[in-house]
Order: structure tokens, then sequence, then C-alpha cells
């Protein structure tokens, strides 16, 4: 059988037409636009999966278009939640792009070196994320050419990237370089230009430009509306995306307007039980909790969480970050203990899926200090807090803000147990940090100032009780 029959043969089995193929070897560019006629994500992967091992059996197990194919697994792998599959699928193919020095097979190794980057960001590995990054922002630089739209997509997807990683002057800079390419590419009234648009709106709004983001918004919207309804996934998401952006413009109205057009898109396209489904109900719970109805908020979260449970598992990372959002929301709600473990089963999930030390879990790690701070156990607060202060300072370096935060909670955690001298030392050493970050009227600041003139009194006064017969 040629390997032109035997993809006509794996398109059939999942219900798509046989293709009339050329006798020439088919590329792996060409499976990738096979494997976008499947509809549904999960057919493209096992399609994607099945295929490769025929490029493998056809070709050798390092040829370029076993790369391109590898690369394009990872890729989906990741986006169904199957962060270590994608990292394996994508190591594999930078392995393969790495012998090979012509200049689009560079940029083959680029694209894969920033999926693989965005994939450490799931698995909150923020250092290797950099590392891979890093790698690949020079590859893109040395190959860059002002008519090139692969080289420009790769760099704007550096740029969202590194705003991931919270280099938003980075983000924006990378996406303005990439943008005239992309518009000139596709014109001004294209959905895929219109897309770039909300996301270097989200830049502005993280450096804290929202008047630019705005008009950025205003400019790509009328794109989006006019083709909403129309078939195909792609305006959906910018609708979410735009959503999102406007969210962080602290226009929740219009955040729960475009999630809930996104929403019924999704689910008529993809049926309730997907991914999309699920990340746009967490959103939109977050809109609702933007405008104080918690309630709601609580609501929509449980449905995201059940759906996520019934596509993955109990135990998927992605269970364990919609169970601390859930947990948070119960701890507005009142109900501390449901907070509590939440927390804990939450903590459970991350440690077991992406290892004791990560960033995600030293978060948790904090909000659950916070459960047990205000159920009155600040003992047990010390002990969370102090895990997380060391995990916070294994990936971040000792200067980092959230590292001073936590340094502070924990300082105030001593305070309320009478040990003034490690408050006293924990509050002195971080709150230059954080009035350099906020200002010195932010209202953590003034909660360590009174913290610090309480404990100077308490210690004062036990002072002068201490007669010396």
């Amino acid at each position: 059988m040629s390997l032109s029959d035997k993809i006509n043969s794996v398109l059939l089995k999942f219900g798509a037409k046989p293709i009339q193929l050329s006798n020439k070897d088919l590329t792996g560019d060409e499976i990738i636009a096979f494997s976008k006629l499947l509809a549904d994500d999960e057919d493209q992967r096992l399609f994607l999966r099945e295929v490769l091992q025929i490029f493998k059996e056809h070709y050798t197990e390092e040829h370029v278009e076993v790369g391109i194919i590898s690369s394009q697994l990872g890729f989906i792998e990741a986006n169904q939640g199957n962060y270590m599959t994608g990292k394996h699928c994508l190591s594999d193919a930078i392995g393969i792009f790495s012998a090979f020095k012509e200049n689009n097979i560079n940029l083959r190794l680029a694209e894969a070196l920033t999926k693989l980057g965005v994939v450490y960001i799931f698995l909150d590995d923020h250092i290797k994320a950099k590392e891979a990054l890093d790698k690949a922002l020079p590859i893109v630089l040395k190959n860059w050419n002002s008519g090139d739209i692969q080289a420009a997509d790769i760099l704007f997807s550096l740029g969202v990237a590194f705003g991931d990683l919270g280099h938003h002057s980075k983000q924006k800079q990378l996406m303005e370089q990439a943008l005239p390419v992309i518009q000139n590419h596709f014109g001004p009234e294209h959905i895929e230009y219109a897309m770039k648009l909300a996301s270097l709106a989200a830049a502005y709004v993280f450096l804290e430009q929202p008047e630019r983001a705005k008009e950025l918004l205003e400019e790509a919207l009328p794109v989006v509306e006019k083709q909403f309804g129309k078939e195909g996934p792609e305006i959906a998401e910018a609708m979410a995306n735009f959503g999102v952006v406007y969210g962080a413009l602290r226009d929740p109205d219009k955040e729960i307007e475009l999630l809930e057009k996104a929403l019924s898109h999704f689910e008529k396209i993809f049926g309730e039980e997907h991914v999309k489904v699920s990340v746009t109900l967490t959103n939109l719970a977050f809109a609702h909790g933007s405008k104080g109805d918690h309630v709601k908020e609580k609501s929509i979260l449980e449905k995201a969480l059940n759906l996520t449970e019934k596509m993955y598992g109990s135990e998927h990372s992605e269970v364990g970050k919609i169970l601390v959002n859930l947990a948070v929301v119960c701890g507005i709600l009142g109900d501390l203990d449901q907070k509590k473990d939440m927390l804990h089963k939450a903590l459970t999930i991350q440690e077991n899926n992406l290892g004791p030390d990560t960033l995600e879990s030293a978060e948790t790690l904090v909000c659950l200090a916070s459960a047990y701070r205000d159920l009155g156990d600040r003992y047990t607060e010390i002990k969370l807090l102090e895990r997380a202060v060391a995990i916070l300072e294994k990936n971040y370096s000792s200067d980092h803000i959230q590292v001073a935060e936590t340094k502070i909670a924990l300082g105030l955690a001593y305070g309320s147990v009478e040990d003034y001298r490690k408050q006293k030392e924990l509050l002195n050493s971080n709150i230059p940090m954080v009035v350099e970050h906020y200002g010195p009227r932010h209202s953590l600041v003034v909660a360590v100032n009174e913290a610090l003139q309480l404990s100077k009194s308490k210690t004062n006064s036990s002072r002068s009780c201490c007669w010396v017969s």
C-alpha cells in the first residue's frame, strides 16, 4: 500500500472523505492541513498520532517531515491538557530540527521551542519555559524577514509566551515588530489580524496603558462581530479572548456579553464536554465574581469542575486549578472548612502531577495558609507559609515581589503567636520592596506599619513589667 493510500485509509477511519493525492511523497504540512478537516480536536490528535507512526515507517524517525508532524501533535496534546505527552512530542521535534541548518528548518526549530516554552508554562516550570523561549528568540531574529509570515507568527507567539511569564515590555515589543507583517499578509479586516490586536491590547493592560488597549479593541471588535456565527471555532475564540481583555479593563458587563456569545458557539460546535467550554465557563465565573456575584461565580465554577473531571478524570492538574478557584470563592462566601478541604485536595493533585516545588503549589500553599488563618490556626498557617517561601525562593530571586509578600504574610502570622522578634525581622526586611512596588499608601504597607507599632508597644509593655528584685 502506498503512503497516499495509507493516509486516505486513516482519513476514512475518522469519517473524512478520501483526498485525491499526487504520486509525490506527502509532506508534514499537508498532513497537518488534512488533520484540520477533522472538526474535533480529539480526532485531530488521534489522526496525527496514527499518521506519525506511518511517516516514521515510510521515512525514518529522524526525518524533517516526522519532526513537523511531531511538533503539531505536541501542540495539540498540550492544548488538550496532556502536557507531558506534548512535551515529549515537542522534544522529539526539536531533536530532529536541531540537526539541520537550513533557514526554513531553523524557523521550525524556533516554533517548536516556543511551543515547548508554552508547555513548560502550563507545567508551572517558569525556569525551563524561559530557557526554551530564550533559545527560540535569537533564531527568529537571525532569520527575520519583514515579509515572512511564518517568522512573524512565531515572533508574535513568543511575545504572548513572554507575557505569560510576566515580561510585558518584551511582550509588547515582539508583538509590535510582528504585527505589520501580519497585517500586510492578511489585511486589516481579517479575523487573524483582529485576534492579534486583542492580544496586543492585553499587553497594554498589563503595562497599565488602558486607553491604548481600548483603542486596539475598538479597532478589532467590529471585524470579529461581522463574522460571528460563521462555521468554525475561530470567531468564538476571538470573542472569548476579547471578553477577557475587556474584563482586565474593568468592564465586566462587556466581558460577560462576549463570553456568553463564545460559550454558546462552543457548545453548538463541540457539545458541553470540551476544553474550550470549560475554559470559557471559568472566565465567565470570574467575570461574575468581579461584579460581586460570588454565588453565581461558585455555581459556574462547579459546572466547570464537573466538566473538567468528566473530560480528564478527577486527579488531573486542570481539576486542581479549578478547585483552587472554587475554594477561594467558598472562602469569600464564608465556608472556610470547604475552602480548606478543596485546597488540600488541589495541593495533592498539583504535587502528584507537577511535583512538590512548583509555583502553582506555592500559590496554593499561601491560599491554604489563609484558610487556616481565618479558622484561627495560626501555627499551621506558619508551617504552610514557610513551605511556600522555600518554593518561591527556588523559583524566583529573593528580591521578587511575590517572595516579599509571602514573607510579610509569614511575619504577620508570627506576630499573631507573639513571636515579635521573627515578625520584626521579616517585616522590616521586606517592607521596602513592597513600598517600592506598590507605593507607601498601599493597604499592605499600612498593615505592616500597624503591626510593627503594635509589636513595639507589646514589647515595651512586657519590658516594663520585668522588675529586678
